[in-house]
Parts: C-alpha cells; sequence; structure tokens
C-alpha cells in the first residue's frame, strides 16, 4: 500500500499500487500474498459489529477490498467508481478483548480512506448526514 492524496478526509488514502489489474478474490488464496493493512481494535463484548469503510477507486476493475479479524477473512468491502463514499459491512468478533482488524488489497488501485467501527444500531440514524462529508461522527 502507498499513500495517495484524491479526495482524502486527511493527508491521503491509503492505494495498492500499481493499479495494473491484479485481482485477488478467492478466500484461502490471498491472505499471505496480498498487501495488508492491520489495526489493532479492543472490542468490549462479543458479537456482531459494523465497520464503515471510506473508499474510492479509480476504474470498475479497482473496486474492493477484503476485511477480516485475527486474519480470518470475513467479507469484501466494495468501493464505488468515481466517488469517495461510505460503505458497510458487518464482522463477527467471537470474543471480546483486544482483536487485529485486517484489511487485504482485493483488486489493486483501490484506495482507503478510513474506517468507523460500531455496535450502535442508532448509528444507522446519522448515516446519510454524516456519509456526505470527509468527517467522521463524533458520539
Amino acid at each position: 500500500f502507498s499513500t495517495e492524496k484524491s479526495d482524502s478526509s486527511g493527508k491521503g488514502m491509503m492505494v495498492a499500487l500499481p493499479d495494473k489489474g491484479k485481482n485477488f478474490s478467492a478466500i484461502g488464496h490471498f491472505e499471505s500474498e496480498s498487501p495488508r493493512l492491520d489495526y489493532l481494535v479492543d472490542f468490549p463484548v462479543a458479537g456482531t459489529y459494523e465497520l464503515w469503510v471510506r473508499t474510492s477507486c479509480p476504474n470498475a476493475n479497482s473496486d474492493s477490498l477484503w476485511c477480516g479479524i485475527d486474519m480470518i477473512p470475513q467479507k469484501d468491502v466494495p468501493a464505488r467508481f468515481g466517488a469517495t463514499l461510505w460503505t458497510d459491512v458487518w464482522i463477527d468478533v467471537k470474543e471480546p478483548g483486544v482483536h487485529t482488524l485486517n484489511l487485504w488489497m482485493r483488486e489493486d488501485g483501490t484506495m482507503f480512506d478510513k474506517m468507523l467501527i460500531t455496535s450502535d444500531l442508532k448509528m444507522q440514524d446519522i448515516t446519510e448526514e454524516w456519509m456526505k462529508t470527509k468527517e467522521s461522527p463524533q458520539k
């Protein structure tokens, strides 16, 4: 991953380069080969969490990431061509405590700006308001 300025909310987005059509689409084959970003997250309770990810992509062949917990892939996170938008997926956390949230390149060229993780279903109430901005919601 490298940093690229674009429509980022800060100094730049992380982007999987070079953007030459590389695709890691099969679970079980990309975990050790695909570029990966790791984030330590303290989950207070086990359960299902909503992962919001702000992404962008330069073309339709560069429009997704994989996400997982502790090196176990869970979901494909889509990006939308021609726009920098928030999208959400649900992730399962089996035990409370500190876990590693993994983001893998699924297709090179996909850009990742930032994320938000919540178990608060009330976040849906403010989704439209903050999805149109670069700012993260404050609660």
